[in-house]
């Protein structure tokens, strides 16, 4: 039971610091609100106050308990003794929402709560969200983290997250991003009562609460419904703003804006949109942009630059993990970026078709469930004709273009507060309509319903577990029911000590849960080579077994250059790159210069005499591509030999040199191919590599290829085995 106390406590003062802050900063404004849109405003304008605030504590090496307390007190005493003396924002009375609404959610309300107070076991809450925000607080500041690519992403939530988890650990994370969805809840009722479609405003409400995607993501330490709140509050004070004329208005929306791009990258589009729609607006008053695009702008800006800004520093592209061909660096490939998107948007496979059946009653193949009656949501076009449904539908139809870019059901979650609102609009003008709707939904969203159409895999919420809330079983008993991997993570966090580096080639492993540091096969440049010097331990078209060798006249030259000149999907690959003059070999030099296009950090690998590690292009071959030693002193060369994997074989190598004169001569485009032998010991020297890079440790699953093998003979990749826990084993490198 202290665990759910602590839990509430962390999300609730979390909570109330942000509705202090907000409503401080909206009476500097003197806006005229109502007292929903004060508390719901309040509490996203402090949310994404105190979101930067913890940025800078946490920058400024200060992430500990008591000083985000002692800033939470501080700030409530501070408040409370201005507020006395401080004259009150003028704002008309508000009605509640109706009983039957506050009916419909309670159950609804219970089961998120019952899920957000218990063990946080969310794939990726576990994986990266709270596993970051742990790190944060245990090292009291941001680490350089350059080989996981999530720590790259926008975090202002995260922050949240840390504020709240420096109190009541995982499980107060989750309940503070449970308070955005009555946050949104909240926003559409207001929305309604001022734009008098209050019924509409509240049945819209109800059917976001009921959602089943949504109600997961909120009961979790995710940050999708945080997102959609903030979209829509940019799109509501914007409304505010056109129906008052009052310019102060502005900067409410120019923070929720950038509040959102600040939470997740799909969420930039809300400062454009926010700019455009004000350029717009005041396009007949000459000279009021000039007064009014600043205060959204500035705003917006303040809160994501520094997430921008931190990542130009540590990683070298401001919005790593993508557009690395504009921002090239050597922590993330442009192969991964590529795939990576690719797979983000054709999940599974699914086709444009296919897609509205999985987010409506599938969920298998999406992740999760938006309900049955979302395959009605055509029906919001007939609303069309009235202005403020037209104004509901195209913004939602904005906030909606990046999820082509990410097929996720959840995804499409910042989109259904203006859905819902459309849907009901237009349902509102047909008599007993909406009441029937939102009857019929809230049957078959409930968990006992979504079991018997939904499949087992997606994500949604099962039935209220309060044994599990309030932990009548140990949390780590819970938590190794629910996670896979929780028993390996649980013993590494044991048993070994936190200087630790392990190096997982598994299906992902709590890391919210562990002291020490865990890299992934994936999630950074560093990682991808590891994981490629593993595989040519298991399979022949990674290793290095081709040759390829280029003889020529004798020549004098200042430097030499290998020309790739086809297109292929196989990406450019030199094990070994070595030079000869009358059969000696050329050893490299410290002051040769080497270079690569692209991808010249790694370039030197190439030139070792290391055939374990290699140069890789990283991205899809194409002409143009090269590799260049140039030489301190004229050296005289008359054969290079290139040492590659099998998978080289649509390559087209030239060979070029510099003379003594400074021209660019062909050498030979025409080479021996030959298969050359593994060197002894293959698999041992894979595992020094490991061990080079900072690694001491060496997790793999069932699941990965090697599995057999490294269990097995670990001695032979130069391991032990540590433990075997579940469906993964835990290699010592020796």
């Amino acid at each position: 039971m202290s665990v759910v106390l602590w839990a509430a406590t962390g999300a609730l003062f979390t909570g109330a610091v942000s509705l202090v802050l907000g409503l401080c900063i909206l009476r500097q404004l003197a806006i005229r609100l109502t007292r929903v849109e004060q508390c719901v405003f309040g509490f996203l304008i402090g949310n994404a106050a105190l979101s930067l605030v913890v940025f800078l504590f946490t920058a400024a090496y200060l992430a500990y308990a008591p000083v985000f307390v002692s800033f939470g007190l501080l700030t409530i005493v501070f408040t409370f003794i201005r507020r006395r003396s401080s004259p009150k924002v003028a704002c008309s009375i508000c009605v509640l929402p109706k009983l039957w609404a506050v009916l419909l959610c309670f159950r609804y309300a219970k089961l998120y709560l019952c899920r957000a107070l218990g063990p946080e076991y969310s794939p990726d809450g576990t994986t990266y969200h709270l596993a970051l925000v742990a790190r944060y607080l245990r090292e009291h500041h941001f680490p350089l983290i350059t080989t996981n690519f999530y720590a790259s992403f926008p975090e202002a939530l995260e922050m949240l997250f840390l504020f709240a988890f420096s109190i009541g650990r995982h499980s107060a994370a989750a309940s503070t991003h449970l308070l955005f969805l009555f946050a949104t809840a909240a926003a559409l009722v207001g929305f309604g009562l001022r734009f008098n479609v209050a019924k509409a405003g509240t049945a819209a409400a109800v059917l976001f609460f009921m959602c089943p995607i949504v109600g997961f993501d909120a009961s979790v330490s995710y940050v999708d419904v945080a997102e959609a709140c903030a979209c829509f509050a940019v799109f509501y004070a914007l409304q505010i703003w056109w129906q008052d004329n009052n310019d102060r208005v502005l900067v409410v929306a120019g923070i929720m804006a950038g509040f959102a791009g600040a939470i997740k990258y799909p969420g930039f589009i809300a400062i454009p949109f926010a700019l455009g729609v004000v350029l717009w607006e005041v396009r007949k008053h000459r000279g009021r942009w000039k007064r009014c695009a600043p205060l959204v702008l500035l705003p917006a800006i303040f809160l994501v630059a520094p997430w921008l800004i931190k990542n130009a520093i540590e990683v070298g592209n401001p919005v790593s993990p993508f557009a690395n061909r504009f921002f090239s660096n050597p922590f993330v490939h442009v192969s991964f970026e590529e795939d990576y998107r690719r797979q983000l948007a054709h999940w599974n496979d699914v086709t444009w078709p296919e897609v509205p059946l999985e987010v409506t009653v599938r969920g298998a193949r999406l992740q999760g469930v938006l309900g049955p009656l979302f395959v009605l949501s055509p029906l919001a076009l007939l609303g069309i004709r009235l202005p403020i449904c037209r104004q509901v539908l195209l913004t939602g139809l904005v906030f909606g273009l990046p999820y082509p870019g990410n097929l996720g059901t959840r995804f499409l979650i910042p989109v259904l507060p203006f859905l819902t609102l459309a849907m009901s609009i237009t349902l509102s003008y047909w008599r007993s309509a909406l009441p029937a709707v939102l009857l019929f939904n809230n049957l078959v969203c409930e968990p006992s319903a979504l079991e018997k159409y939904v499949s087992p895999y997606a994500m949604r919420l099962e039935r209220q577990r309060w044994d599990e809330t309030l932990r009548e079983r140990a949390e780590p008993e819970i938590l190794a029911t629910r996670i896979e991997a929780y028993s390996m993570a649980r013993f590494i966090d044991q048993n070994l000590p936190e200087n630790t580096r392990i190096f997982d080639l598994g299906d992902g492993m709590p890391a919210a849960y562990m002291r020490q540091a865990r890299d992934g096969y994936f999630e950074g440049a560093l990682n991808e080579r590891m994981r490629v010097n593993i595989w040519s331990g298991l399979f022949k078209d990674y290793q290095p077994t081709w040759r390829h060798t280029f003889n020529f006249k004798l020549r004098r030259l200042l430097s030499i250059r290998v020309r790739q000149t086809a297109r292929s999907n196989a990406i450019w690959t030199i094990a070994e790159l070595r030079l000869f003059h009358n059969g000696q070999e050329l050893i490299p030099q410290p002051d040769w210069q080497l270079n690569a296009r692209p991808f010249p950090w790694d370039v030197a690998l190439a030139f070792d005499r290391n055939p374990v590690t290699s140069w890789r292009a990283w991205e899809r071959a194409r002409p143009g591509m090269f590799v260049e030693a140039r030489f301190h002193r004229p050296s005289e060369v008359d054969r290079v030999s290139i040492d590659g994997p099998r998978d080289q074989e649509d390559m087209r190598l030239v060979v070029e040199g510099e003379d003594v004169t400074g021209n660019l001569v062909t050498l030979s485009s025409e080479a021996m191919a030959e298969d050359i032998p593994l060197p002894y010991g293959w698999k041992r020297m894979i595992g020094k590599q490991l061990k080079l890079n900072g690694y001491t440790h060496f997790v793999i699953s069932k699941s990965g290829g090697g599995y057999n093998d490294i269990r097995d003979h670990p001695a032979e990749w130069g391991m032990t085995l540590a433990a075997e826990r579940g469906n993964q084993i835990l290699c010592e490198l020796q």
